[in-house]
């Protein structure tokens, strides 16, 4: 029913803005993007050669060409390419069309989840960057076979983010707005064809509904959001995806307090064994602004269940502190120090491993 709703409203949006369309109008081409440098150090218990310094870089650029019909459609496609991997190889990690009007907000095509790019709300992260909100652990788990391996903070789900959707955002009332999406394979995107029932691992026909809101009162903002997606697994021995996701922050005079829950629940465990110990993400944090000046810090929880072999689970423990500093209008230097601690599920220490990590960076908006 829910991937039936979101085809609709994508049809209808369609149907709305062919009506007395003007098919001679001018397109508009807006150029944009970012990037980022870094420079890191890593002080890990475990971390067998494994160096302590290191740089890395990131560029984006934004392509959107739009135009607006007689009867006030707004249509166009965007298009993001990225140097995102260490082979210099140049990517496209969105594309899709997209249509604004009064019934809301339709993309068709590789775009980010309603919840990852709208509706989720969780603590504040101005003070970090990009939404680079897991950042140093990054640092302290890529590449090391001997300690952290696994990234448990994660703040959104991204079960769904880049594979070809259906996506639709409503209108905003008195502060609501609800929005979903359908993605028939997470896996697939742009002109690939994927009609393979993956019987190995891995989530189908993922769907998601959300529920959003903003709104100001007295000088005093408020947003709150929670969302929740499912997804089949094909493979009858493993259980699909359920997936809640829910958050609050408020924030006045320049001070924002905020954090956000996850929980997977049983998503992707094995049916028949007793040992199930959920996903789960809490995150919480407070920054303040003043000026060209953003000073934050944030903690976040996560769990998960290492091996259903093994009783217990995996735990992470993030904690960060930063700072950055508005040099000139889409230029801007920071610093953030994390503590991140992991400890394993069989509880023996020799599993467990703590980093200290520190970055220093520059990024470019334009």
């Amino acid at each position: 029913m829910n991937r039936n709703l979101l085809a609709g409203a994508a049809a209808i949006a369609l149907a709305l803005g062919a009506g007395t369309a003007n098919a001679q109008a001018k397109f508009d081409l807006k150029i944009g993007g970012d990037a980022f440098f870094q420079a890191g150090f890593v002080d890990q218990d475990r971390d067998t050669n494994r160096r302590s310094t290191e740089f890395n870089n990131r560029f984006r650029l934004n392509i959107v060409a739009s135009a607006k019909a007689d009867n006030g459609l707004e249509y166009g496609a965007r298009l993001r390419l990225r140097n995102n991997t260490n082979d210099r190889v140049t990517e496209a990690d969105r594309g899709y069309m997209f249509l604004n009007g009064s019934f809301g907000h339709v993309r068709l095509g590789v775009s980010n989840s309603y919840s990852d790019d709208m509706g989720a709300v969780f603590r504040p992260i101005d003070y970090s960057f990009l939404g680079f909100w897991d950042e140093p652990v990054n640092w302290a788990s890529t590449g090391n076979g001997t300690g952290i391996t696994t990234r448990l903070a994660d703040l959104t789900l991204t079960d769904n983010s880049r594979g070809t959707k259906v996506f639709y955002a409503s209108p905003r009332f008195s502060g609501f707005q609800v929005g979903g999406s359908f993605t028939p394979q997470p896996s697939s995107n742009f002109t690939d064809i994927d009609r393979v029932k993956n019987t190995t691992a891995g989530y189908q026909d993922i769907w998601e509904l959300g529920l959003n809101y903003a709104e100001t009162f007295s000088g005093v903002g408020v947003k709150a959001g929670v969302g929740y997606t499912g997804g089949r697994n094909e493979l009858s021995t493993v259980e699909g995806l359920s997936a809640l996701q829910a958050g609050l922050s408020i924030d006045y005079a320049g001070f924002t307090l905020g954090g956000g829950y996850i929980n997977k629940y049983d998503s992707g465990l094995t049916k028949a064994s007793a040992r199930k110990s959920n996903f789960q993400v809490w995150n919480v944090g407070a920054q303040y602004v003043t000026g060209p000046i953003t000073v934050g810090v944030g903690y976040t929880h996560g769990s998960e269940e290492g091996s259903q072999a093994i009783a217990g689970k995996d735990k992470q423990d993030y904690y960060s502190i930063g700072a950055n500093y508005k040099v000139a209008p889409g230029l801007v230097v920071g610093a953030e120090y994390a503590y991140v601690k992991f400890d394993d599920e069989t509880n023996l220490a020799a599993n467990d491993d703590k980093a200290n990590v520190f970055i220093v960076r520059s990024w470019l908006s334009f």
